[in-house]
């Protein structure tokens, strides 16, 4: 349960953040340049921060017919009344009972990611997040949690379901209010905010998160690499070239990042420079797909479809360099091979030639806040 004095806090800094945000919407773009400014200073502070690890949670073996029991069970407790994660009662349970329940959620929680979502699903969902946030504050790995349900704001915005996104976000501040895990909040908001290209809520919740890490004495290793890696997503958007390829050489020195992390950022990498306009990014991915094609493959949609949409981009803006690309030529077709038609299609009717200029890109971004940004959000 949320404890009243960290919901009225909650209250008093979303009430203050609104305003704040709505005054420098009414400001427009001129105000993004000292955010800008601002979120730089602080971002280079908190990167100096002391780390520490995440506490790993030992998986245990469980009965899951006794477990979905219980998930019934708490589905039960609040049928037709509604509920909020951050409002959920969880029964007492002992020592070897949060183990083996919150193993089997943990399990569910994950498999979340791999399908879309239903929204006939939705009270399910939310009774394992429930549980995850009740079982692993109990269990001491609660770090782990919040950067799950962080992914699961991102995964609605990625099903288009953006009103939903920022509402998950604000579910995610409430509990991380309530759990002193503030910064896990901002970090959600920031996230959602970056991804729905709405530059001045997501400085100004970068900030919020920053300002946090500072205020602390540590910072867990694995939301400060999330924090550098979003970094240089914010810069991309917002088109400040150099800052977003300084913040992938800070990440690169600072963590030594495998498998699916490592090419995300190489990916993110590759679109900044594409819109940048820098050609030499063609061979480079050329060359980087010539050498971990099996790897792109093996990840799936996380990765194809990302990759589908740069390839795409090149074809159509600089064709030539393209035609001379064996390994995208390559890729593009095996993605055509195990991607749906459809998606195929759908992805392809959205490559538009032409790069508008940053400072374009910025204007539009701002004057299409309708559907990035409501100012019931914050009521």
């Amino acid at each position: 349960m949320v404890a009243p004095l960290a919901l009225l806090k909650y209250r008093l800094y979303r009430k203050a953040s609104a305003n704040f945000s709505g005054t420098l919407h009414e400001i427009g773009s001129k105000c993004v340049p000292y955010l800008t400014f601002l979120y730089h200073q602080k971002y280079q502070a908190a990167i100096h921060v002391p780390t520490y690890e995440m506490r790993k949670f030992t998986y245990v073996e469980f009965d899951q017919d006794s477990v979905m029991t219980f998930i019934k069970q708490c589905m039960e407790q609040y049928k037709d009344k509604g509920f909020s994660i951050s409002g959920f009662y969880m029964p007492q349970l002992d020592e070897r009972s949060s183990r083996e329940i919150y193993s089997c959620v943990r399990e569910f929680f994950i498999k979340i990611f791999s399908a879309p979502l239903n929204a006939s699903d939705h009270v399910f969902h939310a009774i394992i997040m429930a549980l995850s946030r009740q079982l692993s504050d109990k269990l001491e790995c609660q770090e782990e949690f919040y950067i799950q349900l962080g992914a699961y704001a991102v995964k609605l915005n990625l099903e288009k379901k953006y009103q939903a996104a920022r509402d998950f976000a604000e579910e995610v501040l409430v509990c991380s209010e309530s759990d002193n895990m503030m910064a896990y909040g901002h970090f959600a908001r920031f996230s959602i905010y970056t991804a729905q290209k709405n530059p001045i809520d997501s400085l100004l919740n970068g900030c919020s998160l920053l300002t946090s890490i500072i205020s602390g004495n540590n910072i867990c290793s694995l939301l400060k690499r999330s924090i550098m890696i979003q970094s240089i997503k914010m810069y991309r958007e917002l088109g400040i070239f150099e800052l977003g390829i300084q913040a992938y050489e800070e990440l690169n020195r600072t963590f030594n990042l495998e498998g699916y992390e490592r090419q995300k950022c190489d990916m993110i990498m590759f679109n900044l420079r594409f819109i940048q306009g820098d050609e030499s990014v063609v061979e480079k991915s050329n060359s980087y797909i010539r050498s971990n094609i099996d790897e792109i493959l093996e990840h799936k949609d996380g990765s194809l479809i990302p990759w589908l949409v740069f390839i795409l981009n090149v074809k159509t803006n600089w064709n030539e360099l393209y035609n001379h690309s064996e390994s995208l030529i390559l890729l593009e077709s095996r993605i055509k091979e195990l991607l749906i038609e459809s998606d195929f299609e759908d992805i392809q009717s959205r490559i538009v030639k032409g790069n508008m200029s940053s400072k374009e890109s910025l204007r539009s971004s701002l004057e299409k806040l309708s559907e990035t940004r409501n100012r019931s959000d914050y009521v």
